[in-house]
């Protein structure tokens, strides 16, 4: 009897693991186009059609991996489609100023998503080479969650303030969130004299360097697991 409840616990827990691992590579595969294909491509209408299409794959599909908890679920569902419709709205000329209040519900949702798949990464147990992709998407989806708050600090004082840069694009912006994040700045956002955009960039070199901790404690620990075990 007590040897099949400890099958059936080791089933569930390679299960779980199983779990982990296909949603972070799902993860991987929703930030990728955000943070690869869309910076190089041209501006104007079609590049603001392209975006739009990667920030729906990234609401829809990131509402799905919020299953498993009723009241996290609800709010993410609301979330996703305030920021759906005001996304896709804001492609006609006359709403254009409704995409930075989509752009913060999707901010509020992967703060929400990001959240989630810290817990997971914490308590996940995959090897090193799965647990290097893991981190390879969290480290996209944070970078993008600071890369949006640069963008839309940037909009809310764009021109209000007289000797500051405050003009940054997206792609910019993306790329400066994740430099923040794996060398403490890049020299750009982080040196600007505007208050708000050094809070954000301070608090991003924090997260940056402890997730780097965490991963390389991570990795340490199944090494020495593994040593222990071939010993």
């Amino acid at each position: 009897m007590y040897g099949l409840v400890g099958k059936q616990t080791d089933k569930s827990s390679v299960d779980k693991t199983e779990d982990d691992r296909q949603n972070f590579l799902l993860l991987l595969l929703m930030m990728l186009p955000l943070q690869v294909i869309y910076p190089v491509l041209s501006g104007g209408q079609t590049g603001q059609v392209s975006l739009t299409l990667f920030f729906s794959l990234i609401l829809i599909t990131g509402l799905w991996l919020m299953r498993g908890s009723r009241r996290r679920f609800l709010i993410a569902a609301i979330l996703v489609l305030i920021s759906l419709e005001l996304i896709w709205v804001s492609l006609w000329q006359a709403a254009t100023s409704l995409l930075p209040l989509g752009e913060f519900c999707l901010l509020l949702f992967l703060i929400i998503l990001s959240g989630r798949y810290l817990a997971i990464f914490i308590r996940t147990k995959l090897p090193v080479h799965e647990l290097l992709l893991a981190a390879t998407a969290l480290f996209l989806l944070i970078g993008t969650i600071l890369g949006i708050s640069l963008y839309l600090i940037s909009t809310l004082y764009h021109g209000s303030t007289t000797g500051v840069r405050v003009d940054i694009d997206l792609p910019q912006a993306l790329f400066e969130g994740i430099a923040i994040l794996t060398a403490n700045g890049s020299g750009g956002v982080a040196g600007e004299s505007m208050p708000l955009l050094r809070v954000v960039s301070s608090l991003g070199m924090i997260v940056g360097i402890l997730f780097i901790a965490l991963l390389i404690a991570k990795i340490v620990t199944n090494l020495y697991k593994y040593e222990k075990k071939e010993s």
